[in-house]
């Protein structure tokens, strides 16, 4: 929905959908599949998610974290904005698998 808005030039829809995908990813805890750090709980634990109940399920989760985080980075290079995953901060430090 992010990349539809941006590219019909509605830079501001494009943002604010951005945003909440990349909102959604801390706060599930998606940007820590498979840590080993002893916080692990997800981004100031608002919302984690269950644990996947199969390889499949957890797949898709490492797809939709790389992929918010790929919509994220680019657009905010494209227009130079600040990211809106914090990844110099411990809990939102990126300890998820690539794809």
């Amino acid at each position: 929905l992010a990349n539809y808005f941006y590219f019909a030039g509605r830079i501001l829809e494009g943002k604010y959908h951005t945003t909440a995908a990349a909102s959604l990813v801390l706060s599930s805890g998606i940007h820590k599949i498979r840590t080993s750090s002893p916080d692990a709980s997800g981004y100031l634990n608002l919302n984690p998610l269950a644990e996947p109940r199969d390889a499949i399920e957890e797949g898709e989760r490492i797809n939709a974290f790389w992929t918010v985080l790929t919509l994220d980075a680019f657009w905010n290079t494209v227009h130079g904005v600040p990211s809106s995953i914090p990844y110099t901060t411990p809990m939102a430090r990126v300890d998820t698998p690539w794809p």
